[in-house]
């Protein structure tokens, strides 16, 4: 029994009874995140799917129908999306899909799940582009509505999709049998800065944790210690915004991690003079390094990324290298 692995062990030709985590990068030089974790039963939960602006071609369709196993406009289901915050590098790629949703979109999201400060109201002031922006998810969360038959939108209670009001902190999901506890949600007591109210997620997979920081800063780390300390303890981590300018290296200790997955483009990984990225490095491995290990899946440095990221085929050739098998039997 492999239970925990950067590859994938073949039984029979296949993969058999598999937990698999996905960190997607079209390419090594975007600032994004997206997580897509496959359950042993084949049923895909998402953490996020960012990417920044208008300028970049929609991917994320084509690369969940690769991990899905299915093909070019094949029929596939989200069981569940999770959206950790307000910034467009972790929801961008879903507004696209949702806005260009059609009665002829042959996929379903079957929930949604988010929790985001009210950030039309002066205690949360935009930053600059952040309201243009969530004016897109809200569109396309208001479209997809409509075309689905859901009577939702961005800020009501209804049908499948569920938002602020019924997020909360200590909140659990069970979703093919892994569970999924919320953490932290949003507080107002730790500022305006939309990082500083990310959901933090835990995930258990059998005997296998994983922690989802997202974009937690050391305000929200802080918390996550005071509160947390007992809890926050995991065999895989997510890396703060990024791997820098985030938590302090006392969480990282306390959590403990022996993999992680580094959210990261190239022009910060490779950049210790702006960015403390080289900081933190050193924090999880000891001393600093600069290329590929086998504990740490690092998005700019994978072997290989989609020559066409809206092809479903090209896709398939690389995701494995996106990938950890959080458990297999």
């Amino acid at each position: 029994m492999n239970r925990f692995s950067q590859r994938p062990i073949l039984k029979g030709g296949g993969c058999l009874n598999t937990i698999e985590i996905y960190q997607l990068a079209p390419n090594p030089d975007v600032l994004m995140q997206s997580y897509v974790i496959k359950t042993a039963n084949g049923k895909l939960v998402v953490i996020d799917g960012g990417i920044g602006g208008d300028s970049h071609e929609i991917y994320l369709l084509s690369a969940l129908r690769a991990i899905a196993g299915v093909g070019e406009n094949e029929y596939f289901e989200v069981e569940a999306w999770f959206l950790s915050h307000c910034h467009n590098d972790h929801f961008f790629e879903l507004a696209k899909m949702l806005n260009a949703y059609t009665y002829s979109s042959n996929y379903k999201i079957n929930h949604m799940y988010f929790d985001f400060p009210p950030f039309e109201s002066a205690e949360f002031p935009y930053a600059d582009g952040e309201a243009v922006a969530t004016a897109k998810l809200k569109e396309g969360l208001a479209n997809y509505a409509v075309v689905s038959q859901k009577d939702t939108c961005y800020d009501k209670i209804n049908g499948a999709f569920i938002n602020q009001a019924s997020v909360k902190d200590g909140l659990v999901f069970d979703i093919d049998g892994i569970k999924f506890e919320i953490l932290l949600t949003w507080d107002s007591s730790r500022g305006a800065d939309a990082n500083n109210q990310s959901l933090i997620i835990k995930m258990y997979a059998y005997d296998k944790t994983v922690l989802f920081l997202n974009d937690c800063k050391q305000t929200e780390g802080d918390v996550l210690m005071r509160d947390f300390a007992d809890k926050i303890k995991c065999d895989v981590v997510q890396m703060a915004h990024h791997g820098q300018d985030a938590v302090n290296e006392e969480v990282y200790k306390a959590i403990g991690a022996r993999m992680f997955l580094w959210p990261t483009p190239i022009w910060v990984w490779t950049n210790t003079t702006n960015f403390t990225i080289g900081e933190t490095r050193k924090w999880v491995n000891g001393v600093d390094f600069t290329t590929a290990k086998k504990n740490h899946l690092i998005a700019c440095l994978y072997e290989e990324y989609p020559t066409n990221p809206s092809s479903v085929e090209s896709w398939k050739k690389v995701k494995d290298g996106m990938k950890i098998v959080l458990y297999q039997e």
